[in-house]
């Protein structure tokens, strides 16, 4: 995310394209490109939720290792962590494995809508710090 007024409201327009974008694939039934999004969203709720911890933020490239620095910093609990864990492997292989046919269409529904309750329990989250932020504290799960 960019830093500065400008970033802030760029970021905010990327967010809701990735939330119109992902709406519209659940919607048409292209599982693949609704897990590609859902993967994009997710490591955005999360670099969020880390905002006020950036330099925390910065030092985690993949999604696991981001949601671990949010999980060790208590912005997110147990559960959401593994759900998160889980939803990586699952679209880790979707990934890498539908052009090599050992996973069908069919079979990337369920990993696309995995990813609906876990974007909005990242939401959820997203909201609730929010409003910590304005008031001036950190909340911790």
């Amino acid at each position: 995310m960019d830093s500065g007024i400008d970033g802030m409201v760029a970021d905010a327009f990327l967010v809701i394209r990735l939330v119109i974008y992902f709406n519209k694939a659940i919607k048409d039934k292209h599982w693949l490109e609704a897990i590609v999004l859902a993967h994009m969203y997710i490591e955005t709720q999360l670099r969020a939720l880390l905002f006020k911890d950036a330099h925390e933020g910065k030092k985690a490239g993949s999604l696991t290792k981001l949601a671990k620095v949010a999980f060790d910093n208590k912005y997110i609990d147990l559960n959401i962590f593994e759900k998160i864990k889980e939803f990586n492997r699952a679209r880790n292989d979707a990934v890498h494995n539908i052009a090599s046919e050992n996973i069908t269409f069919d079979q990337l529904q369920p990993i696309a809508k995995l990813s609906l309750d876990l974007i909005n329990e990242l939401q959820q989250l997203n909201e609730y710090h929010s409003k910590s932020l304005v008031k001036g504290t950190k909340v911790n799960l």
